[in-house]
């Protein structure tokens, strides 16, 4: 890969790896072999198509949620194990600004870290799922007012919510 920027592990411990260099923007899955983490197959390639996949997070049946990292759409989308892309939230504008990491808690929820723009908060936002498998906003700020830059976030299997960036080089543990 090119330029990677979002990793997740599938239920069989492959690595999923999202290249966002143009061309070729694609996730790729890497498995280990003797210790060591080697490209098995390319899973998606995004050229040609408008997403642009940074940041990933995968469920418990393998598929894979992203969503557009800039304020053109902000919707999120899910990759199903058969390759096709659905779009899980439609966005209203302004309700994810710039979003980048995504994670999932012990309950299935899912939670996106907003980015924002120079000069504004940042802010975490949670989903949950409906009856027909779309997201469903909970709390678009769920937590606000952090500093701008974030980037990714992370469930520890106690539960603590790790989130990367926030400016300064900094993480939270929430």
């Amino acid at each position: 890969t090119n330029s990677p920027i979002g990793m997740c592990f599938d239920s069989n411990d492959h690595l999923m790896v999202a290249n966002v260099q143009s061309p070729p923007r694609k996730i790729t899955r890497f498995t280990l072999t003797n210790g060591l983490y080697s490209s098995d197959s390319v899973i998606v390639n995004f050229n040609g198509n408008d997403h642009r996949p940074e940041f990933i997070t995968m469920d418990g049946a393998d598929n894979i949620y992203f969503a557009r990292p800039d304020n053109s759409d902000g919707n999120l989308y899910r990759l199903t194990p058969n390759n096709i892309i659905e779009n899980v939230y439609v966005a209203n504008f302004g309700d994810l600004i710039d979003p980048r990491g995504l994670a999932f808690n012990d309950e299935g929820e899912l939670f996106v870290a907003n980015n924002a723009y120079p000069n504004q908060s940042s802010y975490i936002s949670k989903f949950s799922f409906n009856a027909a498998n779309q997201l469903v906003a909970q709390d678009l700020s769920f937590i606000s007012g952090l500093s701008s830059k974030l980037q990714d976030l992370f469930f520890a299997p106690n539960g603590d919510l790790y989130i990367a960036g926030g400016g300064g080089n900094r993480s939270y543990t929430i």
